[in-house]
């Protein structure tokens, strides 16, 4: 097998795992990653909130746009990720592999038109803030407060992801307490008598990418 057919071979795998079906359009699919771009013909963006950034385990929302389409229907394909289409957007979600290229095409009858191909880098997602109670690490926080939690500040890190609080330790002087979930309770009693202390809570928290990631959170007890 030549270097163009394993190439095509890989692209036309890529492309079923990207649109999970049997009957593809594989002249278009060589075309989106192989086909000369004429420049300046046709003025093509893919707006993405991250940038030229796509996040493991993560929804990447990536907006397709060419202003001087003439009503030709744009399509989008990916190697090295799955895209699923949603009204004029896309969910691109991306694995292991540490860059995904995008390519944008329009279809004119049985022609297919590249006119954009972007390379993205793919990282994990950043590691979010913890917060006991409302109160983020590094503020002040009320030893009633029963439940630590993990996000990305709002005025922080503008990405819509969920985290889960796996366990939890508290260490001070002689005093340990472990948790499972994020119920602090079992230390609450113990809390409440640490008024004006600084408090130390070391968390494990697992993303949407599976990742578990150790966190630490510092308080002082109001």
């Amino acid at each position: 097998m030549d270097m163009n057919k394993a190439l095509l071979f890989l692209l036309l795998s890529s492309a079923h795992f990207c649109f999970g079906q049997s009957n593809i359009d594989t002249t278009s699919i060589y075309y989106a990653f192989h086909g000369e771009i004429k420049h300046n013909e046709y003025i093509a963006t893919l707006e993405s909130p991250e940038l030229n950034v796509l996040y493991r385990g993560y929804a990447n929302v990536v907006t397709p746009a060419v202003q001087n389409n003439h009503g030709l229907p744009a399509n989008v394909y990916c190697s090295g990720c799955a895209i699923i289409r949603q009204k004029d957007s896309y969910i691109v979600k991306v694995g292991r592999a540490d860059s995904a290229i995008i390519a944008l095409t329009l279809r004119d009858n049985d022609s297919t038109i590249p006119v954009l191909r972007k390379t993205y880098r793919v990282v994990n997602l950043p590691d979010p803030d913890l917060y006991w109670g409302n109160s983020r690490s590094g503020r002040t926080s009320n030893a009633q407060s029963g439940t630590l939690t993990a996000k990305y500040s709002e005025d922080g890190i503008a990405l819509n992801a969920d985290f889960s609080v796996v366990s939890w330790t508290i260490n001070h002087n002689d005093e340990t307490f472990t948790g499972r979930g994020d119920d602090l309770s079992i230390a609450s009693s113990f809390l409440k008598e640490l008024k004006g202390t600084t408090i130390i809570i070391n968390a494990i928290v697992k993303g949407p990418d599976g990742i578990d990631r150790p966190l630490s959170g510092v308080w002082i007890i109001d």
